[in-house]
Parts: C-alpha cells; structure tokens; sequence
C-alpha cells in the first residue's frame, strides 16, 4: 500500500480540497517566498535570522506540506517527529487563508488522522503564541487540548501555549 504522504494528488482527494480549487503539494522554500505570513506567524522570521532554513530542515526529518489555493500558498504544515511515537505539528498561515479557511480546516483535520495513521504517532503536539487569537481557536477546533502557558517561550519573548492530541486520551 502506498502511503498518502507520498501521493500528493491522492491526498489532495483524500482531504477533500480538489473541489474548491486547492492543491496538497511538498514543500519547497519558493513557497515559502511567496507568502504573506500573518503577523503571529512572521514573528519568527522577524526574530530568527534565516528561519526558512529550520522549516527546510524540519522538511528533512519529516513530511512538510504546502496547501495552495489557484496555485498560491496559503499554508504550510508539517509534521516533525521528535522521537517513536510523539511529533510536533508546524503550520505557517499566509494572510489569504480567511478565504478558504474552511475548506482547509476541513483537510487539516483529514491530515491530522493521517499523520497519525501513517507515522504511528501517539501524541502530537504543537505551541502557538498567546497573541495569536485565531491561532488559538482553530488548535481547539482540531481537537487539540489546551495543557499549559510556556513563560516567555518564543523568539519574541512572548508566552506560548502547548497544545496536543493524544492517542487512547480524550482527543485522537
């Protein structure tokens, strides 16, 4: 059987973005270029010199996607293993994603189990700037749980919340 995550027009289908116009495509640093992030999201570029090279080195060590719209990106999620059975979640927004926010939190959630599914994973996790209201939300409508304030934890020296799911928990 062949895995989603190699098959980018299967798991464009499989998330079910063909119809409104979206493509699932791998990464590439040329996408990333061609976004306009969101403020929350551009904090670590404004902080860390030459960040688009950890996103292309987390592209080494695990699968790293772009979710583009009529051939623009619009978000860029990956997912990070760290070791056997846990992995971090990354997402980067492009200030368009209003536009088709359903559509991608409708895959977003499909690539979820997916990643879950074909990476064994048993907690997956992520930390999203206590700033970043929609951020926020939309970790909770993915089912994410809510565990805790990291104290000055970003490049900015903002705080950060930690978010996961967690398999045979409350929320895989």
């Amino acid at each position: 059987m062949s895995s989603l995550l190699e098959d980018y027009a299967a798991l464009t289908k499989a998330c079910g973005l063909e119809r409104f116009d979206c493509q699932i495509v791998p990464y590439h640093p040329a996408l990333l270029a061609m976004m306009t992030l969101r403020p929350a999201d551009g904090v670590f570029f404004k902080h860390i010199p030459n960040f688009g090279k950890v996103i292309d080195a987390y592209a080494d060590l695990g699968p790293v996607l772009a979710g583009c719209h009529k051939g623009k990106p619009i978000v860029i999620v990956g997912c990070v293993p760290l070791w056997k059975g846990t992995a971090e979640l990354i997402m980067l927004t492009d200030a368009a994603i209003t536009s088709v926010v359903r559509p991608f939190y409708t895959a977003t959630l499909r690539l979820l189990d997916i990643f879950v599914e074909e990476l064994s994973i048993v907690r997956l996790q992520c930390t999203v700037h206590s700033q970043n209201d929609p951020g926020l939300r939309f970790m909770e409508a993915l089912k994410f749980e809510r565990e805790g304030r990291l104290k000055c934890y970003g490049p900015d020296q903002h705080d950060f919340f930690m978010f996961s799911r967690v398999k045979n928990g409350r929320n895989i």
